[in-house]
C-alpha cells in the first residue's frame, strides 16, 4: 500500500491483477473490462493508462509480456526460433521458444483450481530477467488457441483467453492466421505427421455426424473472428495484433515491421531465415499414414527424446518429399484438396467478413473465402 494525496491506494500492479481476478471470477464473460478500477466503494479511481496522474511510477513496462497464442501452421516455429528468441530484435523467450509451461498453466490447469496470481508468479522470474536487459519477454505456444490436430482438446481457447487475461491483464497479444483452405490442408498434414491414420473425410467430417460426436477438426476452429473478437474485448483492440501468414510469404519485411512496431522495436535489419517445419507432400503423406496404422515411427512429445523408429520414419518421408517429382505429389494431393474445398464451400465467408472489419484488412483481396 502507498499513500497518494493522503489516500491509501494499492500499487498499480496490485490493482491490475486484483481487478483482473474480479473480472475473471465475478463478471459474465461477454462483459468487456473497463479501463479504470476501484478497490471498494470509498476507494479512489485509478487510471491505468496514466499512472503518473496517480502518483505511481509504473512497476513494470506498459506491457510486461508479449503473448503469442497461434494459430498452428502460421510460421509459429519460425517466429519462435528466429524472432522471439532473438535478442538482437529485442525479444527473449525465457520459457523456451515453444513455452510448454504456458500449456501447463493455462491449458491443462484444473479449472476448479486455477489461480491467476499463482500462474502469473510462475513467470515472474523470467519477466524480470528479460526486463533487466531491456528485452521484451515472449510467451509463445500455438496450443493456446486450441489443438485441432488432437481432436478433443481443441475447444478450450476461450477459457485460455480468460485465464491469460486474469493473470496478465496488461499483456499484448499476437494472433497469426492464414487462409482457411491452405490452413486445413497444412493441419491435416500435421495430423498425419503426428501419427494420425484417418482420411481427410475422417479428419474434417461431413457435417452429418451423430449427436454427441465430432470429427477430429470441426470447421468452426478456423472462424478466426471468434477468437480475435474475444481477445479484443478482453485486452482492448489496440493491444491485439493479428498477423497474416500470407503477408509473411508475400512481403516478409512488411510482416515483421508490423510486429516490431506493435512491440515497440526498431531492428537494424530484416532477417532472412529459411522456413521451419515445412509440411509433408502427397506421396510422403500417403506413406506416413500407412505406417501410422502399424504404430511405427510415431512421435511422443511428452518424452525428452523421440524413438529411433520416429527418426527413421522422419528421414524416410523427408527423402520421399524431396526426391519425388512434383507432379506425383500433386496427383495424390488433388483429391484431398478437392474435398477440403467442397467441404468448406462458403462456410467461412461470414466469419471472414466480420474479421475483415475487426482488423481493417481486405481479406477477399488476399484470397480468403468471402
Amino acid at each position: 500500500m502507498k499513500s497518494v494525496a493522503g489516500l491509501s491506494v494499492r500499487t498499480l500492479e496490485e490493482l491490475k491483477v486484483e481487478n483482473a481476478i474480479d473480472l475473471y471470477v465475478n463478471q459474465p464473460r461477454q462483459c468487456r473490462p473497463c479501463d479504470t478500477i476501484t478497490t471498494g466503494v470509498h476507494s479512489p479511481v485509478v487510471d491505468l493508462e496514466n499512472p503518473v496522474a496517480n502518483g505511481e511510477s509504473a512497476i513494470m513496462e506498459r506491457f510486461p509480456i508479449l503473448i503469442h497464442v497461434g494459430y498452428h501452421k502460421t510460421a509459429t516455429t519460425w517466429l519462435q526460433n528466429y524472432i522471439f528468441s532473438n535478442q538482437d530484435f529485442g525479444f527473449r523467450c525465457p520459457w523456451g521458444g515453444q513455452a510448454g509451461i504456458a500449456v501447463k498453466e493455462f491449458v491443462l490447469a484444473n479449472p476448479f483450481r486455477f489461480d491467476p496470481i499463482a500462474a502469473r508468479n510462475k513467470f515472474s522470474a523470467g519477466i524480470e530477467a528479460a526486463h533487466a536487459e531491456s528485452l521484451t519477454p515472449v510467451m509463445s505456444n500455438e496450443a493456446l488457441c486450441g489443438s485441432p490436430v488432437e481432436g478433443v482438446r481443441y475447444k478450450y481457447a476461450r477459457d485460455v483467453a480468460d485465464r491469460l487475461h486474469a493473470s496478465f491483464p496488461d499483456a499484448r497479444i499476437v494472433i497469426t492466421i492464414r487462409d482457411q483452405l491452405s490452413s486445413i490442408w497444412s493441419h491435416y498434414c500435421e495430423y498425419i505427421a503426428q501419427g494420425g491414420t484417418g482420411t481427410i473425410q475422417h479428419y474434417l467430417g461431413n457435417g452429418a455426424e451423430a449427436p454427441g460426436f465430432a470429427p477430429v477438426c470441426p470447421l468452426d476452429h478456423f472462424e478466426y473472428d471468434l477468437l480475435v473478437g474475444y481477445y479484443q474485448d478482453l485486452f482492448g483492440p489496440h493491444k491485439v495484433l493479428v498477423q497474416l501468414f500470407d503477408e509473411l510469404q508475400r512481403d516478409r519485411a512488411s510482416f515483421l515491421k508490423h510486429l516490431f512496431d506493435f512491440a515497440g522495436k526498431t531492428p537494424r535489419h530484416v532477417p532472412d531465415y529459411p522456413p521451419a517445419r515445412v509440411g509433408q507432400k502427397g506421396l510422403s503423406l500417403l506413406v506416413k499414414r500407412r505406417f501410422n496404422r502399424l504404430h511405427f515411427g510415431l512421435s511422443d512429445w511428452s518424452m525428452p527424446n523421440q524413438s529411433f523408429s520416429y527418426w527413421c520414419m522422419t528421414n524416410f518421408t523427408d527423402a520421399i518429399t524431396k526426391l519425388t517429382p512434383r507432379f506425383i505429389h500433386a496427383r495424390i494431393e488433388a483429391p484431398i484438396r478437392r474435398f477440403i474445398a467442397q467441404r468448406v464451400g462458403d462456410y467461412y465467408a461470414p466469419s471472414n467478413r466480420r474479421l475483415a472489419k475487426l482488423i481493417n484488412v481486405d481479406l477477399a483481396a488476399l484470397g480468403y473465402p468471402h
